[in-house]
């Protein structure tokens, strides 16, 4: 599992400039109309790309080719598994899903850090977990002592202003996530780095 971090930049070294760009900002079914980050319960996390895409300026073939070298690579590792949905390019924009097993996969593809586990597993992997969370039912605010000592809580960090779908509604959330009605949906308003907190 990876570090605290998460832009705009893309998939494959070759085409970071051009189709890489595309690849992480998010993936998407024809029933996503923007980039979203879904987290399931298994650990995986479901990536909907939703990206404007010229046709005059990037090739399809070429940019699928690219994405799915660079997968090949990462399976062909027997380090877990990455999965690329069906491509949509209507309209000048491109969809497609990528389903990665964990959040290291993640960052194979796109070179940025999401970490999706434990917080016991977070401090392991070096997370101070100092960013302040608010529970979501009264807006107060968690101490970050007693954050640390709920071990078995799921706790999803990454920087990316995006959209975020959650397997269950979260218990706390840092002061950039925004939740919608549903309670298992929202946004993240900036690029810095922000908590997401199932228990």
């Amino acid at each position: 599992m990876s570090n605290e971090g998460y832009g705009r930049k893309r998939i494959v070294q070759i085409m970071l400039a051009s189709c890489l760009f595309f690849v992480l900002t998010g993936c998407g079914k024809a029933s996503y109309e923007v980039t979203t980050m879904e987290f399931a319960k298994n650990g995986h996390i479901i990536e909907h790309i939703v990206e404007d895409f010229p046709a005059d300026l990037y090739d399809e073939a070429e940019w699928e080719s690219g994405v799915r070298s660079r997968i090949d690579e990462y399976n062909n590792k027997d380090k877990g598994t990455i999965e690329l949905g069906d491509i949509v390019c209507e309209n000048n924009v491109l969809k497609c899903s990528l389903d990665y097993e964990d959040d290291n996969a993640y960052y194979y593809l796109n070179e940025q850090p999401i970490f999706y586990g434990t917080i016991a597993d977070a401090i392991k992997a070096g997370y101070g977990l100092s960013l302040p969370v608010y529970a979501v039912s009264d807006g107060t605010q968690l101490n970050n002592d007693r954050l640390r000592l709920m071990n078995e809580a799921v706790i999803i960090i990454m920087n990316s202003q995006t959209d975020v779908k959650l397997y269950d509604s979260p218990a706390y959330i840092s002061g950039n996530v925004n939740l919608r009605d549903d309670g298992k949906s929202g946004s993240i308003a900036d690029d810095n780095a922000c908590y997401i907190i199932i228990e």
